[in-house]
């Protein structure tokens, strides 16, 4: 078999074992536990007793170690039976390299410590600091950008740990979960916000164009401002269909609230856009 050939081979075994390694062999203790450190602890919950326990630096390093052991032990498994089958000879020296490599990367990137990780730092030398600290119900940067170097495992639930984040669980999401899930995705995006307007490259016109964009942009129908405000008109409206008697005078404040917003932000982030580029309007 030619060297590309065999590369391929390897290649998509080892990455099935990847897979496999990290999403079903992984316990869930070592997810959630392997980025403990002593002044991060995570608190871990068996899901069969119920019994909660306070893990630092030491298990967090410990979780992580067993979970990178078992990850390329899987990869050898997976190789060695798929090499035989292929008929593929593998130098048992290279082989051994090859999966050192795996188990040493895959450690650096899994040993998540908040503030102190690798992958961490290298999202914020590369501008994803934001995307790196996303994590919401079905999305997480730092699962996505440690997934490609290589797959990394179901952090998914220790990322939340090492955020104070919700721990994810079997139990159904409900209304206030999603809501307070949405919350924490706008305010990654505000932060992002927040970092552009701090660069110190900003001159005026295109800081009036961000306070434009907030309050109108093609790609945000109505914009941020006016976005905001409808969500508050629509929770008014339900105040008023629970009736007095349950929701009291709890309608009137909240259409307060709205117009506030539409009224005075608004009109306010338009004076401030003319003030720093009167030409900006028209274009």
């Amino acid at each position: 078999m030619q060297r590309p050939a065999v590369f391929a081979a390897l290649l998509g075994l080892t990455r099935a074992a990847s897979a496999i390694g990290d999403f079903w062999i992984q316990s869930d203790f070592c997810a959630r536990v392997k980025g403990a450190c002593d002044y991060s602890p995570v608190t871990y919950e068996d899901p069969a007793t119920g019994e909660k326990t306070i893990h630092g630096t030491a298990d967090g390093r410990a979780a992580c170690l067993h979970h990178c052991l078992t990850y390329t032990a899987t990869q050898a498994v997976a190789a060695g039976l798929g090499a035989r089958v292929l008929g593929i000879r593998v130098h048992p020296g290279a082989a051994a390299a090859g999966l050192a490599l795996s188990f040493g990367t895959h450690y650096i990137a899994d040993r998540r410590v908040p503030g102190h990780g690798v992958l961490e730092k290298l999202a914020d030398k590369t501008g994803k600091t934001s995307f790196y600290r996303l994590a919401d119900f079905g999305m997480n940067g730092a699962f996505h950008l440690d997934s490609l170097a290589p797959r990394l495992g179901d952090h998914r639930r220790a990322h939340r740990h090492e955020q104070g984040l919700r721990p994810v669980t079997g139990r159904p999401r409900t209304r206030l979960d999603r809501v307070r899930a949405a919350v924490g995705i706008a305010q990654l995006a505000l932060q992002q916000i927040e970092d552009d307007l701090k660069a110190d490259d900003l001159d005026g016109k295109e800081l009036a164009a961000i306070l434009r964009a907030l309050q109108d942009e093609v790609d945000f129908p109505d914009g941020l401002f006016p976005a905001l405000a409808q969500v508050v008109t629509i929770a008014a409206r339900r105040a008023e269909q629970l009736g007095p008697g349950q929701a009291g005078d709890a309608s009137w404040p909240l259409h307060e609230a709205a117009a506030l917003i539409t009224d005075n932000a608004v009109q306010r982030l338009n004076q401030a856009a003319r003030a720093l580029d009167p030409l900006g309007d028209s274009e």
